[in-house]
This record gives structure tokens, C-alpha cells and sequence, in this order.
């Protein structure tokens, strides 16, 4: 199966690099639920990898860690690591997806990484994910979710350059 990015996804795809051109470090792309973040993500970690830079995916549950991983390893062709207890460590592979608690865990073990995707990136504010963006300074970081917005009040300053939206609902 192949997956084609939608008119609307693209145009975020094109967005986010133009952003990282200009020079913003770390983006928090933003798009409603439903509407193909995780194919999103996954073309700019292809692009990424062609381009020979190590990339990690960071998740926090299950479901989307193995939804992130399915669909990183029919896009781009290549085969995934996970890092979370119960599956088998393979730090060799240039693409990794990783649970947020198995990961500050296990950081002394990781590669450097080039390339940092946050999924459901409203969740980046806690300690373990500064943790983890904090021992890869140099990673460009995308952030995506569906509501960036954080209940508490918190927002994300400090964490993303740049907000880019995608169509609305």
C-alpha cells in the first residue's frame, strides 16, 4: 500500500520545511484529528532518512507507537526500531519509535538523533519529554497534534519555534 500525501497535507509538508529553511528549530504542526498526521510525519521522516539523518518518533501509548512504526516502515520502505519494554532493541536502525517512558529509560543506549517527531505534542511539556528533546539539542523537533493547547495554561514556549496550522475541520 502506498500513501500519497492529500493536497492539504502536502501543503503542510511543504510548510514545515520551509520553516526549518528559514531556521526554526522546532515546529509544532497542528491538524484536526482524522486528518493524517501520522502520514504527515511519516513523509518527513522518509525525507529525512534519504537524506542519511537518524530520526526518532516519540509516542505515549501503545496504539501509536505501533500505528507510528506500521506506517514509517510502509512509507519509507525501511525497517523501524522500537524502543518500549516488551519488544526487542534494535539501535542500529536509523529510525526509531519510541515510548516516551521506556525512552528516558533507556537515552545513555540511543544514537544521536537528527530528527525528533512528537506525536500528540500537547503532552511535551511534562519532564520526560524535556528529558528526552533535552539530550538531543541539536535535533530539529516536529510537534504534532490536534490541539495545541495546553488546559493548564503552560503553552509551549521554550519547546517550538513556530505553530504551523493545517485545515481546519
Amino acid at each position: 500500500m502506498n500513501y500519497q500525501l492529500r493536497d492539504y497535507q502536502s501543503d503542510l509538508f511543504d510548510r514545515i520545511n520551509a520553516a526549518w529553511f528559514a531556521g526554526s528549530r522546532s515546529i509544532l504542526a497542528q491538524l484536526p484529528t482524522g486528518g493524517g498526521k501520522t502520514i504527515c510525519f511519516s513523509h518527513i521522516v522518509h525525507q529525512a532518512s534519504k537524506n542519511g539523518s537518524k530520526c526518532l518518533i516519540l509516542a505515549h501509548r501503545e496504539e501509536l507507537i505501533k500505528q507510528a512504526a506500521d506506517k514509517v516502515e510502509i512509507i519509507t520502505n525501511d525497517p523501524v526500531g522500537i524502543i518500549k519494554a516488551g519488544y526487542p532493541s534494535n539501535y542500529d536502525r536509523d529510525i526509531q519509535v519510541a515510548s516516551v517512558q521506556s525512552l528516558t529509560r533507556r537515552l545513555n543506549y540511543c544514537p544521536e538523533f537528527d530528527l525528533i517527531v512528537v506525536d500528540e505534542a500537547h503532552h511535551s511539556t511534562s519532564t520526560s519529554y524535556r528529558t528526552i528533546l533535552d539530550r538531543f539539542p541539536n535535533a530539529r523537533v516536529l510537534g504534532v497534534t490536534a490541539t495545541p493547547i495546553r488546559l493548564d495554561g503552560s503553552g509551549f514556549r521554550g519547546l517550538f519555534d513556530d505553530l504551523i496550522c493545517g485545515v481546519t475541520v
